[in-house]
């Protein structure tokens, strides 16, 4: 029983006791964007110690919160603030959201004096949105037949048989393509499986990809097309990483780390192995694709490093349609460069030292088998020095490539009487080139570019100028219009018309012709944040090539080859993209209309348009579960006739270029039959879901992430080759139906 001294003091003590604190919870947002804002300070106003960061989601949780009345702020450094009253009752929970007002800040001129060595610290990989402006530009790619000359060849082979409109083969891509792609200053043709079952990229292993429409500085040669720029990242140094995955239809793994302090090395490689497609296709698996990348960076003193890339690919496609039991159609690369990037003279310099050799392979002729080999190989040499002087800075810089061709027809299964001679034809071309880039800022947000290239061609007399200028112009902090144009010149392989009825002697060999085609191009771009980490891009481009043989422009067939021709392509290309965030995203467009000039003038010009799609959208899914969507569109596509040997060319008329339905008549004295040219569109959706799980192993925190895709052409697989069926139309070759694949991937 309680004595009236205890009940008196508790009835005094109970009342200035303080209440049960509460909790504020809830997520800070842009008034703008409506999308979280990572990062935000959140803090109780008076009372010391309360501040929360909100974090990646926009959310926040504030505990211990004083029962009563409360001022609630939240902040950002690029949006205002606000202050909320908040009544708080004891014990409860409280969600308050914040909507900020988006407030850039305007720094002050900030003048830095620095050397940067590039390529000393890129260890993070680009994210995969940053790809798609480049990999969309893999649908209109080629396995190098075009490139090569390898059809042109054929066509010319020495042959009494009539064609066979079933005998023609188109591939996918052509020669009009005249575009010049470096992987870390390694010449490569197409560093990319194109049959689309895996990615384009291993974005893993690439720290940029960077993707020049026109205007490019100075310092590139060729790419009357356009010019794509990979590179390559440097090795984590801070201890041994490895990540892989296994599938039922490919497997890949990167393994990276350091070799003493100043040496890191980085290795990764993919294959399809198709050992799970068994079950489902009834004639075989036709893909094959393997691909090896190993870089080693070594510093060197202070401020300079040396590194080495190694590239290796190769693709191949069974044909199905050869009765002789002919290989299958094969091709891939061959690269490595050598750069060394550091300090000389104050000012800073990048020595490269590189070579290429990509070959394709493909067997032709159902009756007459032929096996048709092409080879490309380029060996470049660079120096580029660059330096401040006042407020223009200037690179100067020193180039030397040496291209190549050797193509091949070499008769396989035949003897006696219908035993034909083997043909070689090569060619080869040396360019040396000196430039000079400057930049300047004559006005606060206006930067201007200008540049100047002198090449001197081996089989042209004299020095030929290429002048390049941009301007780059920034209205506001979130909107970039950029300005650029330029000349360009490149070396284009000419097949000789040879005579049908001159008989070779044995392993005959004929100088191939080079000529050097031109390009002028003008490009209008802009580039605008419309929202949290969310950008909007547009490029239209204007590009006049000319010097081009006639057989490599659609539409336009002379005798001779050699023949020149103009051609006028203009476009636009358009992407969206999300790169940040747990919900990231793409959406790229592009659209060109394509004019072969027969006369060099005039409005009723045919006209061939192009239209690609790339498109995705991935994110989370539940607890700890992710999603991926991709769409993939392309239509009116080139494509490329290799027909039998000795057959004609197929006219293609300007009916065929307008409407790509339309039949293509081949004459044939046996069957007379009509081949209509290829016209479906690749279409194709993907998705994955996936869940990770982290765990240790001996210590090691180890990610494990079980996925399953879902590939599907949506009736047709991306064809890179076509057969005719005769009368009955075209079909592709190695079709896929919809392909189930379930694998597991692993990072530690």
């Amino acid at each position: 029983m309680h004595s009236p001294i205890s009940l008196a003091l508790f009835a005094i003590l109970v009342p200035i006791q303080d209440p049960t604190p509460g909790i504020v919870h809830g997520q800070v947002r842009s008034e703008v964007t409506a999308g979280p804002v990572p990062g935000a300070r959140v803090e109780l106003v008076g009372v010391p110690g309360a501040v929360v960061v909100a974090d990646s989601a926009g959310r926040y949780v504030l505990r211990g919160v004083p029962a009563g009345r409360r001022v609630v702020r939240a902040s950002h450094i690029d949006h205002d603030l606000i202050e909320v009253v908040v009544l708080v009752p004891a014990g409860a929970q409280v969600l308050l959201d914040f909507e900020l007002p988006l407030r850039p800040v305007e720094l002050p001129p900030v003048t830095a004096h620095a050397l940067t060595v590039r390529g000393a610290r890129d260890t993070l990989g680009v994210p995969p949105p940053e790809l798609e402006q480049a990999s969309i530009r893999a649908l209109e790619s080629t396995p190098g037949v075009a490139e090569l000359g390898i059809a042109d060849a054929v066509k010319h082979f020495p042959s009494g048989e009539p064609i066979d409109p079933a005998d023609i083969l188109y591939v996918r891509g052509t020669a009009a393509d005249l575009k010049l792609m470096l992987l870390d200053g390694a010449p490569v043709y197409a560093p990319y499986h194109l049959s689309g079952l895996i990615r384009p990229f291993e974005a893993g292993l690439l720290q940029s990809a960077t993707l020049h429409m026109g205007g490019a500085p100075a310092r590139y040669d060729g790419g009357l097309s356009y010019i794509l720029e990979l590179e390559t990242r440097a090795a984590r140094r801070n201890g041994v990483h490895a990540s892989g995955s296994m599938d039922v239809l490919s497997a890949a793994g990167v393994v990276e780390g350091p070799v003493g302090s100043r040496i890191g090395y980085l290795a990764g490689a993919r294959a399809l192995h198709g050992f799970g497609m068994q079950y489902l296709l009834t004639d075989g698996f036709p893909y094959g694709y393997a691909e090896g990348l190993a870089r080693v960076d070594a510093a060197v003193g202070s401020h300079g490093s040396i590194s080495a890339t190694g590239f290796w690919n190769h693709e191949s496609v069974d044909l199905d349609t050869v009765q002789s039991g002919a290989e299958p159609a094969r091709w891939g690369n061959a690269a490595g460069s050598v750069r060394y990037r550091g300090a000389v003279f104050g000012g800073e310099a990048e020595l490269v030292a590189s070579y290429g050799v990509f070959g394709a392979t493909m067997p032709v002729g159902d009756k007459r088998p032929i096996l048709a080999r092409g080879q490309s190989r380029r060996t470049r040499l660079g120096a580029d020095f660059g330096r401040g002087v006042g407020a223009v800075f200037l690179r100067l810089g020193l180039m030397h490539d040496r291209l190549e061709l050797d193509q091949q027809l070499e008769p396989r299964g035949l003897s006696g009487s219908e035993a034909v001679d083997g043909l070689r034809q090569v060619a080869q071309g040396d360019v040396t080139g000196a430039y000079v880039d400057a930049s300047f800022t004559p006005v606060r947000r206006l930067v201007l570019r200008g540049g100047l290239r002198a090449d001197a061609f081996s089989i042209e007399p004299g020095v030929q100028l290429a002048p390049r200028i941009g301007a780059t112009w920034l209205p506001t902090d979130r909107l970039v219009v950029r300005l650029t144009a330029g000349q360009y010149r490149q070396f284009v392989s000419v097949p000789e018309a040879l005579d049908e009825h001159v008989i070779w002697p044995p392993a005959a060999t004929l100088s191939t012709p080079l000529v050097v085609a031109r390009a002028s191009h003008v490009v209008l771009g802009l580039d605008r944040e419309i929202g949290y980490g969310i950008r909007l891009g547009l490029e239209s481009f204007l590009k006049r090539f000319d010097g081009l043989p006639r057989d490599v422009v659609p539409g336009l067939h002379s005798e001779p080859p050699r023949q020149q021709a103009e051609m006028d392509v203009s476009g636009v290309d358009l992407w969206l993209q999300r790169s940040t965030g747990r919900v990231q995203g793409w959406l790229g467009y592009s659209v060109a209309w394509i004019q072969p000039d027969e006369n060099g003038h005039g409005p009723n010009r045919a006209v061939d348009k192009r239209h690609l799609v790339s498109a995705g959208l991935s994110g989370p899914l539940g607890g700890g579960g992710e999603f991926e969507l991709r769409l993939s569109y392309g239509a009116g596509l080139p494509y490329t006739a290799v027909p039998e040997v000795g057959a004609p060319e197929p006219a293609l008329t300007a009916a065929a270029i307008q409407f790509p339905s339309a039949f293509i008549t081949t004459e044939s004295p046996e069957r007379g039959r009509r081949t209509p040219r290829p016209d479906a569109p690749y279409v194709r959706l993907d998705a994955q879901v996936s869940h990770t799980w982290d765990t240790r192993l001996r210590g090691t925190k180890v990610e494990v992430t079980p996925y399953l895709r879902v590939l599907n052409a949506l009736d047709r697989r991306d064809a890179l080759f076509y057969r005719s069926d005769g009368d009955e139309g075209v079909r592709p070759v190695g079709v896929l139906p919809v392909v189930p694949v379930l694998g597991v991937a692993w990072r530690f």
